[in-house]
């Protein structure tokens, strides 16, 4: 295949396609929702919306752990600077969508989001669970772009302990504090790119 052929182009560019697309769009979509007053409407659609894309970037971006450098493209496996790209991306739309939450849902008010977790899942400290996922995600691609090989090459249970903390609070609100289609989609958003990773993993 040509060097120059259009599929070369995507294979190594397409991710930083998406990079542009996503940020201008989700651009775009901030300017729509703070343009609106603060409110007390933790399901509104903005809200819903935005932690949707969440889940769905983070699943198709955790394999990072699992990426290898400079991977021929040719070759199966997880092609880990693609992958650092989409976690980074996913980790900037939930901080949007943190903030989207606290705008539009609690009126910027942590008390309010305190009783709302309460609420929805009887267990009000665990809104700093939340705060807690958005901080390791945020330390977790800062590290991964300030070394990446020394990030790639550490040692596999603290990838492990990172993603399977944030698996865990993904899974628990895209899944089990879901409802209806929300929960279906969520464990198929999950559960298809971890065996797509694992089985592109094994035969790397």
């Amino acid at each position: 295949m040509a060097a120059g052929s259009p599929n070369q182009f995507w294979r190594r560019n397409g991710h930083w396609v998406f990079a542009a697309a996503l940020v201008g769009y989700a651009g775009w979509y901030a300017a729509g929702v703070f343009r609106q007053p603060p409110g007390t409407d933790p399901a509104a659609p903005a809200v819903r919306e935005t932690g949707f894309l969440v889940v769905w970037l983070w699943a198709w971006s955790w394999p990072v752990a699992l990426g290898v450098r400079n991977l021929p493209h040719d070759r199966p496996g997880v092609h880990a600077e693609p992958a650092r790209v989409v976690y980074t991306l996913g980790c900037g739309l939930c901080l949007f969508h943190l903030a989207v939450a606290f705008h539009l849902g609690h009126g910027w008010s942590h008390r309010a989001a305190y009783r709302h977790t309460a609420d929805a899942s009887g267990f009000g400290p665990g809104v700093f669970v939340n705060y807690l996922f958005a901080a390791v995600w945020a330390a977790d691609v800062t590290w991964a772009w300030a070394a990446f090989d020394r990030y790639l090459d550490r040692p596999r249970w603290v990838s492990w302990a990172v993603h399977g903390f944030m698996g865990f609070v993904v899974v628990n609100a895209a899944v089990v504090f879901g409802s209806g289609p929300q929960r279906v989609a969520g464990a198929f958003f999950l559960s298809a790119p971890a065996a797509l990773a694992w089985w592109s993993w094994r035969r790397s």
